[in-house]
């Protein structure tokens, strides 16, 4: 029950590994050692388990995901909360437009429709219906899992450099 993602900003590596929870990596080094290397290549992952319980274990499944710079953010969280809630999410970025409300902190994030553009009535409108009429879902990185502007840029925004919680590579 290992459900970890390594990160150099995560907790202190350690017991309990039981958590859902961001660690930093055991050294040596650490994860910024990688910036600017070619990810091309084979990957080769080691598991030990050095526990003396009798119970045993297995590695069910793994993923490596490459973070190649750029911001992480939720598509559809205008406010910046860490969470994608449809009708306050888009009434935010309504109100930013036509009361002249708070700037969404990551625009990138107010781009529901991924266009490349924030355009608060059709941004707004299109988290609606995706969530109340069954309308497409925005597309990636999406309103469920973080993710990186698949355009690779960095993404548009004073705050989009620090995702919000919960939202790590």
């Amino acid at each position: 029950d290992l459900f970890v993602t390594w990160s150099d900003e995560g907790i202190p590596n350690g017991a309990p590994y039981s958590c859902v929870c961001v660690m930093e990596p055991d050294g040596p080094g650490n994860m910024g050692d990688f910036g600017g290397e070619n990810a091309a290549g084979a990957w080769t992952l080691l598991v030990e388990d050095s526990m003396s319980s009798a119970n045993g274990g297995s590695l069910e499944s793994w993923c490596l995901r490459i973070f190649a710079g750029g911001s992480l953010f939720l598509r559809g969280d205008a406010n910046g909360d860490g969470a994608v809630v449809p009708l306050v999410d888009a009434i935010f970025i309504l109100n930013w437009q036509f009361t002249d409300g708070p700037e969404p902190p990551c625009l990138d994030a107010a781009d529901v429709d991924g266009s490349n553009a924030t355009l608060a009535l059709v941004d707004g409108l299109y988290l609606l219906q995706w969530s109340f009429v069954d309308g497409p879902p925005p597309p990636s990185p999406g309103a469920e899992v973080c993710g990186a502007d698949p355009d690779g840029e960095a993404a548009d925004g004073p705050d989009c450099a620090t995702p919000p919680d919960g939202c790590n590579p």
